[in-house]
């Protein structure tokens, strides 16, 4: 694999494709300087990534790696293209375009389990599964648990205690489990969300975000620190592709977490099953009629509200909370799009859903063929890759055995 051709990462299209602050909340959704930058970069090593996989073995991890990454490069060029455009047949071409150019990165809904969810099942199949892992969480981080802080608090548990009681856990971890724990930090942000970068070896706290539950709180913690962040300084030990992920790791990774949050808090998400209702519906799976942005914006609103009436006095969001996260939800499903009267769909979030069930189908198949969970959960661990993608698993092998 030619090492002078820069790989185009997820992030390269998840930053390019965030609206800018102004635009989040107008009718036409607009972007900073990195949609153009990141385009035109992976645009003029494309003939190099052609003749990269031309070369490449049938069946190989290099010949899955360049055709990925040439899907990644279309799905740039085209989002740049669209957001250039003041032609309107070229901006309803365009956009169609992108809808498929993410489905061939990221993939679609099952129609039928999209379905399913939008009539109000939970995709509660996996109970046997998650109490497995939360007997290895437990076992092997117990006093991980304990040193965080979060069981038998009555209260709620703010976004600066997280991101003090995650600092007071590094500590811990670096001290008693593993030292390269000390090269982690935490960062605070100014808005409401969590997310850890490999790259920087940080985990990011959004200042903004809505007090949590001790038990959600604990429930993110494990997703977010043992398994992303720790699945990276796993992977960091054989190689810096395992830190930072092999080609389409995240097709499990984040459902993976989502399996870890379902281990401590004994629930699924509910957002993980409305983001992918979301997608199938902007997509037009659940009537046959594709939704331009206003048109979910006004079913999300109506539903996301109603949630929030029921909810206890002490977790209803204000209605500016609720406005800013129904944006946000929104925004996710169209961003790289104008998100104006033309349909063009970013699919991305149907991984948190669908990678759940690949993850805890894999754990149960093992399971079934006399694996204990600890080997199962340690092998899976070893770094930010897909057990269940062949080539994956080969890549991996060859790079331990090196």
């Amino acid at each position: 694999m030619s090492v002078s051709i820069p790989k185009i990462n997820e992030s390269d299209i998840i930053e390019s494709f965030t609206p800018v602050r102004e635009s989040v909340r107008a009718d036409i959704l607009r972007y900073g300087d990195e949609l153009e930058r990141r385009a035109g970069l992976h645009e003029s090593y494309n003939i190099d990534r052609e003749r990269a996989l031309k070369g490449a073995e049938s069946g190989s991890y290099e010949q899955y790696y360049y055709e990925s990454q040439l899907n990644r490069q279309r799905f740039l060029t085209i989002a740049r293209d669209l957001n250039r455009s003041n032609s309107d047949d070229e901006i309803a071409r365009l956009s169609g375009e992108l809808t498929q150019a993410s489905i061939a990165v990221f993939g679609k809904t099952d129609e039928h389990l999209a379905k399913k969810y939008a009539d109000g099942e939970n995709g509660d199949d996996y109970m046997d599964v998650a109490q497995s892992v939360a007997k290895y969480l437990n076992e092997k981080y117990g006093k991980v648990f304990e040193c965080l802080g979060f069981d038998g608090i009555d209260g709620m548990i703010t976004a600066e205690d997280f991101a003090s009681s995650v600092e007071r856990v590094l500590r811990y971890m670096s001290r008693n489990i593993d030292q390269s724990w000390s090269e982690w930090s935490v960062a605070r942000r100014n808005k409401g969300s969590l997310a850890v970068s490999s790259v920087n070896r940080t985990i990011s706290v959004g200042i903004e975000r809505v007090p949590m539950t001790p038990v959600q709180a604990k429930g993110l913690f494990a997703h977010e620190v043992l398994m992303h962040a720790g699945r990276a300084l796993n992977g960091e030990k054989i190689s810096d592709d395992l830190r930072t992920g092999l080609e389409n790791y995240s097709n499990v990774e984040e459902g993976f977490g989502v399996l870890f949050e379902y281990a401590i808090t004994g629930n699924i998400p509910a957002k993980n099953i409305e983001r992918y209702v979301d997608v199938a519906n902007a997509l037009g799976q659940l009537d046959g009629k594709p939704k331009t942005r206003k048109e979910l914006l006004k079913i999300v609103t109506a539903r996301d509200s109603n949630t929030n009436e029921k909810m206890p006095g002490d977790k209803r969001l204000s209605e500016e909370q609720l406005t800013d996260s129904i944006f946000e939800r929104i925004n996710r499903i169209y961003r790289g799009t104008k998100g104006d009267n033309h349909i063009g769909v970013m699919t991305r979030d149907i991984l948190y859903q669908r990678g759940f069930v690949k993850i805890c189908k894999y754990i149960r198949s093992e399971m079934d063929k006399g694996k204990s969970i600890n080997m199962i959960m340690d092998y899976a661990m070893t770094c930010k890759f897909d057990p269940t993608n062949e080539t994956h698993v080969a890549k991996l092998s060859s790079l331990i055995n090196s």
